[in-house]
């Protein structure tokens, strides 16, 4: 390997040529970014300086190659037990405003409309999607009296919020309200794209119906403690999962 990409007598004078591969620019990447974290001490021994001991680490190492990114406090919304890792992609592009909705599409001047394809009134972006909609403002209110909640429609980052802070605990009821809300986006995503590429529709209770089997299947993969006040036991049953002690 040193003599096929290595140019200079040692790999830590080497540089990556410019015709070499990705993985081998990378690693040279990586051995230039190390020697800015080795020094010698006064016992002229080598330490590693990203680490408080001195010693190498692989945590470290990583500490110092990766970027850091702010923290996202809806990640455990997100990102929540039994929640489905498509679905979960969804609600993160829909709470970062990254889904290609139609007023996004006519911005870019690919299309020459942005109305609402599910209500063929206004313009059509995530807010409006996902809770403005009269399609959607149905899925969502009867999703949050299934819930046992106001069916009061608010916007996204509102709901995502109230669920982060009302519903912190990490038990069966919490993860069922935070499934419903991804389910819900990914369904009404899925529903949008139906209509666009296929030009098919479902209703609104077979929609339900499809967020309903959805939420039942997978909160059933998980094992669960069976906990809870009656009231959240007959939102169980409002989801058909099973509440036997």
């Amino acid at each position: 390997m040193k003599n096929a990409y290595c140019t200079d007598a040692s790999p830590w004078e080497s540089h990556a040529h410019p015709m070499a591969s990705g993985i081998w620019k990378q690693i040279m990447d990586s051995m230039t970014l190390a020697q800015l974290h080795m020094a010698i001490d006064d016992t002229e021994n080598w330490i590693w300086t990203a680490s408080s001991t001195g010693n190498f680490t692989f945590s470290s190492a990583w500490n110092i190659s990766r970027t850091p990114s702010p923290y996202f406090e809806l990640s455990k919304v997100v990102w929540a037990n039994a929640t489905c890792p498509k679905m979960s992609c969804c609600l993160l592009n829909a709470l970062s405003d990254r889904l290609l909705t139609r007023s996004r599409l006519l911005k870019f001047g690919i299309i020459n409309s942005d109305l609402c394809v599910l209500c063929n009134t206004n313009s059509k972006t995530v807010e409006h999607l996902f809770f403005s909609c009269e399609y959607s403002t149905y899925i969502w209110a009867l999703c949050k009296f299934k819930l046992g909640l106001q069916p009061n429609v608010h916007n996204l980052q509102k709901e995502a919020n109230s669920f982060r802070t009302i519903y912190a605990q990490n038990k069966r009821s919490s993860a069922l309200w935070k499934l419903v809300l991804a389910a819900a986006v990914w369904y009404l995503w899925k529903e949008r794209n139906r209509r666009v590429f296929k030009a098919k529709e479902h209703t609104k209770l077979e929609l339900i119906k499809k967020i309903t089997a959805d939420v039942n299947i997978l909160m059933n993969t998980c094992s669960w403690k069976i906990e809870g006040t009656t009231k959240e036991l007959e939102i169980f049953s409002n989801w058909n999962l099973s509440i036997d002690r």
